[in-house]
């Protein structure tokens, strides 16, 4: 790919895409792709679920809510099992982590803002213990 066009893509993604956005649009992005992943017929033991149901599976997942409409272990095959294991993994681990190695991907990096922005909720109770 050309330098040039790298360059704008960057610019781009650096203009239209605050950390708020790039949370949000993770997080949707996660759950449809999970969705679309348990919609397809190698996901179910019978057919293919149905595409509300596959996307409320994926979001609870993510979510790590627990909340099914489906029961997993007769309605999903083993691969459909993988995949909602898999969701409920990206989901425990956040969607804050994917987001940062997204921006160090994109080659952005982290400002000062952004750093502690991500790091808030994990340090929340030092601040309180050191006042």
């Amino acid at each position: 790919m050309p330098m040039k066009i790298r360059i704008r893509i960057r610019t781009f993604f650096s203009r239209h895409l605050s950390p708020t956005r790039i949370f949000v649009l993770s997080f949707a992005g996660v759950i449809l792709t999970g969705g679309i992943l348990l919609w397809f017929p190698f996901s179910a033991t019978k057919g293919s679920l149905r595409f509300v149901d596959a996307l409320f599976s994926s979001a609870s997942a993510v979510c790590v809510t627990g909340l099914v409409v489906i029961d997993i272990g007769k309605d999903l095959s083993t691969l459909g099992q993988v995949i909602t294991i898999f969701l409920f993994q990206i989901g425990g681990l956040g969607i804050i982590t994917f987001s940062t190695v997204f921006f160090v991907l994109m080659g952005r990096g982290l400002s000062f803002k952004e750093e502690r922005l991500c790091s808030q909720p994990f340090f929340t109770h030092l601040e309180e213990i050191s006042s």
